[in-house]
């Protein structure tokens, strides 16, 4: 089993940076954060990495394959682009959690050393010894629409719903030492390091059910992070088209 890196990143010293923009300002900020992350998943879908906004503050890069080098143009770019400046930690584990618990360690050494738009990582500059693998399960519910419009529920409400699966396979998947991410819509992400498509199942079933739902899932597994989901979202619009049995199907590079 391979390894997985990720990047946590955050905007530097952004409470009190806010504040400077007087009392109208929440359309700007909401502007400026989802103008960073469009830079953020360009940048790194561009050398096979995936970003998820987290807080809006904070993004978690999926950076499998990236290195220092390339980190370090990210925040040069950043910084020519934006009226603030970002901070990463970079962590590696054998789980996607255990990278993730080492990246904000990182991170918050930064935060403690007052350092702004700098990096901090146990890798060595140059370092691609590491063999990568990493497990994106995309999940979609089905029929979601049709099922609220015939359930009486509203379009609101059913937002609230997704939002509470969410709430509840991040919940579950910490348990097992996974990430989930909220995609939008009806459809959702669990990142780990397997290659059991049960264990997902058996992982996603009771907050599933308990809310009434049935869901689809494609899983797929590569080195990096954005092959891994194009694989995943093949599996899923295989389910989606019929031309595979069940609801979960796995691909592997």
């Amino acid at each position: 089993m391979g390894l997985v890196q990720i990047s946590y990143m955050k905007i530097d010293d952004y409470g009190p940076w806010t504040l400077s923009l007087g009392p109208d300002r929440e359309h700007k900020l909401q502007k400026l954060q989802a103008s960073i992350y469009h830079f953020l998943q360009s940048y790194l879908t561009d050398v096979g990495g995936l970003v998820f906004s987290h807080r809006y503050d904070e993004f978690i890069g999926l950076t499998n394959g990236v290195d220092i080098e390339k980190h370090e143009a990210l925040l040069e770019e950043f910084a020519n682009r934006f009226p603030v400046t970002i901070s990463i930690g970079i962590g590696i584990g054998s789980t996607t959690y255990e990278a993730l618990k080492e990246a904000e360690e990182l991170l918050k050494s930064l935060i403690i050393e007052g350092r702004r738009s700098s990096i901090s990582s146990r890798r060595r500059y140059g370092d691609r010894l590491y063999e990568y693998s990493i497990t994106l399960a995309h999940i979609d519910v089905a029929n979601s629409l049709e099922t609220t419009l015939k359930g009486g529920s509203t379009l609101y409400g059913f937002g609230a719903e997704m939002l509470e699966l969410y709430s509840r396979l991040v919940e579950e998947t910490m348990k097992h030492n996974m990430l989930s991410f909220y995609l939008g819509g009806d459809n959702f992400l669990i990142v780990y390091n397997g290659r059991d498509a049960d264990e997902i199942k058996n992982l996603i079933e009771k907050p599933v059910k308990e809310l009434g739902l049935s869901i689809r899932c494609g899983i797929g597994r590569a080195s990096t992070a954005r092959r891994a989901m194009t694989l995943a979202t093949t599996a899923l619009d295989m389910i989606r088209e019929g031309r595979v049995n069940g609801d979960i199907h796995y691909i592997e590079e």
